[in-house]
């Protein structure tokens, strides 16, 4: 019973580290590779019509929040990593502490 809650606890940990990876196979369009913004990102910003200028302003701000969010998303990743892996730590010194002694003294012999 001991043994099953560390196995029990690494493997919430690995599937749900690997199911969070899994989720991300679908494909989003990003605002940063439209081919009509990167076009505009070669033209000169004095020549924009109205209409450009609009467009362009709309899909550079999207591209910027999307680079700020995938920063974030990155940034919470080794956040939840570290917490998780600090855990699995603690957990292996809260198991086999009380193992120590009985060790120590085999030894020992």
């Amino acid at each position: 019973m001991k043994l099953f809650i560390p196995l029990f606890f690494l493997s919430v940990i690995f599937f749900s580290c690997s199911s969070s990876q899994n989720n991300t196979n679908y494909k989003i369009t990003s605002p940063c590779s439209d081919s009509l913004f990167l076009a505009l990102k070669k033209k000169d910003t004095a020549s924009f019509t109205p209409t450009e200028k609009s467009y362009y302003d709309k899909m550079n701000q999207k591209c910027n929040d999307l680079k700020t969010d995938e920063s974030d998303l990155k940034i919470s990743k080794t956040i939840v990593l570290t917490v998780a892996i600090t855990t699995i730590v603690l957990e292996g010194f809260i198991y086999f502490l009380p193992l120590a002694p009985n060790l120590i003294n085999r030894i020992n012999i």
